[in-house]
């Protein structure tokens, strides 16, 4: 769900018991949560911590990465032109 935390995590060689045991859970506890996105604040604060980053980046999902749109205006002589857009990603319900 997290891919960041997912990431920060490899990367620093944690098991799920590792970090259930910095966050103060069981390790079941810390995968389901990892499942489904139900941490609580101050389990959120230690993983941030932790990791030394902050919280819009550890606990970004899909839904938040910007987008990015290509379209290709014209193609002459084998070069194209094209047009490269980033754009915020939807805001559901908004």
């Amino acid at each position: 769900m997290f891919k960041n935390l997912d990431a920060e995590q490899a990367r620093h060689s944690y098991t799920n018991q590792r970090m259930a045991d910095m966050v103060g859970i069981s390790r079941v506890s810390y995968e389901n949560k990892k499942k489904t996105g139900k941490f609580t604040a101050l389990e959120a604060k230690k993983m941030c911590k932790i990791f030394k980053v902050k919280f819009d980046y550890l606990f970004a999902t899909d839904d938040d990465a910007p987008r990015a749109h290509l379209s290709v205006n014209k193609i002459e002589n084998g070069y194209a032109e094209c047009d490269v857009r980033l754009t915020a990603a939807d805001t559901k319900g908004e």
